[in-house]
């Protein structure tokens, strides 16, 4: 009988043995998983922007870009096997895309249908 007794015994030790391993692992889980909200980015990013100081009056600046957003290329991309250059672009005043622009300046589109 007191056999019996002590295997019960020690088989509860090694259930608590277990289950403290498990909690041990469950806490430096849960550690690692706060840690890592803490320390995340925010969610919240700006959006794809571009900005540059140029040494020119406004409508020289915008004479050029002007005349380069109603060319009808596109150039400097490298999006397609061996094409430096994508022709059929037209200018647009406005864009689906877009809200209108009713900030300082002057926004220009250049669309290419059927391309991103």
């Amino acid at each position: 009988m007191p056999e019996a007794v002590l295997e019960r015994v020690f088989a509860r030790a090694r259930n608590s043995k277990a289950t403290g391993f498990r909690l041990a692992c469950a806490a430096c889980l849960s550690i690692l998983f706060l840690c890592n909200l803490c320390y995340s980015r925010s969610r919240d990013t700006a959006g794809a922007s571009f900005s540059i100081d140029l040494d020119k009056p406004f409508a020289e600046v915008l004479s050029a870009v002007s005349d380069v957003a109603h060319s009808g290329s596109i150039k400097g991309t490298f999006e397609y096997r061996d094409e430096e250059q994508l022709n059929g672009a037209q200018f647009e005043e406005k864009s689906q895309l877009f809200p209108a622009w009713s900030g300082p300046g002057k926004v220009l589109y250049k669309v290419r249908a059927k391309t991103l």
